[in-house]
């Protein structure tokens, strides 16, 4: 539609939006060079159109700074533009439709043009998501750690310790899958445990000769401490064949210990346990009875063994019971949220001190040591002392405290 004069055909413009559409380049770089294009095809029509609105503007008596900012604007929108002569004017009825003409074919392309490039980008956002959906799945199929491998039969019982049995059904042990021969017998280390009160070995044998098995040291590589001394132990003639558990006093472990490098045997089996620090709450509470004072100054709870430590101007231990005491209950009692010593068999020792190691003075120092699992409990914890350990004391000792 390059003569403004001609009649306007739709069907040349469905033409031309074809080919508009089968052009390589980017919608956007096409729609802007089109409307340039159609600004120079059509320059002619524009002045007219400009020209007749001025001379409407001015029969109207428009404000004069309204038409100077659109001749300026004008201006500097076609300052770019060549030079030429301006035609004159044509008729008034030609003049509206070429407009009219000029306005639907700049809708059409830039209708034509948003189209291909709304549909260019949907197609990429579409491309996008579908790679990054195919990035997560693969993210999302990555093999799990498995969990450790089962112990063999008898080493995961309740006829264990009441601490290792809670550790063992929750998995909290260490595979080590180690195999020597010691003593002409085939020896494997299973798995192992490692906290502040203990090392756990659970191993296993078997052999066909006399089983004689020396103590088996157990050493620590960090700076060469000597974590314990112990052995497997224990003998026997003939053929055997049988399963075990090892517990290993810790001492001297170096603060800030996160893993244990150990040796057993002079060396034969190597491997590393994870260390888990008991849990160490300061209490510092006192109780007093009849001028008799007990302090109890903290608590040491790993996973496998509570401490508990206590101070006082005097303890008495001994066997048997004071006069007047009842010998059915037990000096000390310890309950646990719903956990009760009574419940699950009273494994405590007792450990008194005296002051300076004097055996005329009196104990000052005592230690409660249980056997039981008591990491995860929650709640109140009471301990009672029964009075008659306490010489002088005319009530039970109760501390109630969180730990």
């Amino acid at each position: 539609m390059t003569d403004h004069n001609e009649q306007f055909i739709p069907e040349q413009v469905d033409e031309q939006i074809d080919q508009f559409t089968q052009n390589k380049q980017h919608p956007m770089n096409n729609f802007m060079l089109d409307i340039h294009i159609a600004s120079q095809d059509h320059d002619d029509a524009f002045d007219r159109v400009w020209d007749n609105l001025l001379d409407h503007m001015q029969q109207a008596q428009k404000p004069a700074p309204i038409v100077s900012n659109n001749t300026h604007g004008r201006i500097h929108f076609m300052s770019q533009m060549p030079d030429f002569d301006r035609p004159k004017a044509r008729s008034r009825f030609i003049m509206p439709f070429t407009l009219v003409s000029c306005i639907i074919l700049a809708i059409l392309v830039t209708g034509s043009a948003f189209a291909v490039f709304q549909s260019a980008h949907s197609q990429s956002i579409h491309n996008n998501n579908t790679t990054l959906a195919s990035h997560n799945d693969k993210q999302s199929t990555s093999t799990p750690t498995p969990t450790a491998t089962a112990l063999p039969s008898g080493l995961c019982s309740m006829n264990t310790t009441e601490s290792w049995y809670t550790l063992c059904t929750s998995h909290q042990y260490t595979m080590i899958n180690q195999t020597q021969t010691v003593d002409n017998h085939v020896v494997t280390i299973y798995a192992g445990y490692a906290d502040s009160d203990n090392i756990i070995l659970a191993y296993g044998w078997s052999g066909t000769t006399d089983f004689s098995i020396q103590p088996l040291s157990l050493l620590s590589a960090q700076k060469g401490v000597i974590i314990a001394d112990g052995g497997f132990g224990g003998s026997s003639k003939g053929p055997s064949t049988g399963t075990n558990l090892q517990f290993y006093s810790v001492t001297k472990v170096p603060q800030g210990t996160t893993t244990l490098n150990l040796t057993v045997d002079k060396g034969l089996f190597h491997f590393s346990l994870p260390f888990h620090p008991a849990r160490v709450t300061t209490i510092n509470q006192t109780q007093v009875s009849n001028g008799q004072f007990v302090t109890l100054e903290s608590v040491s709870v790993s996973p496998t063994m509570t401490h508990i430590f206590l101070k006082g101007s005097n303890f008495s231990i001994g066997w048997p019971p004071a006069p007047g005491a009842d010998p059915s209950i037990p000096p000390f009692q310890l309950t646990v949220g719903n956990w009760s010593d009574a419940d699950h068999g009273r494994g405590f020792n007792s450990t008194a001190t005296q002051a300076n190691n004097d055996p005329q003075l009196p104990f000052t120092s005592l230690e409660l040591s249980y056997s039981s699992s008591l990491i995860n409990q929650k709640g109140k914890w009471t301990l009672t002392l029964r009075n008659d350990i306490v010489p002088g004391a005319t009530n039970d000792i109760i501390f109630h405290f969180t730990a």
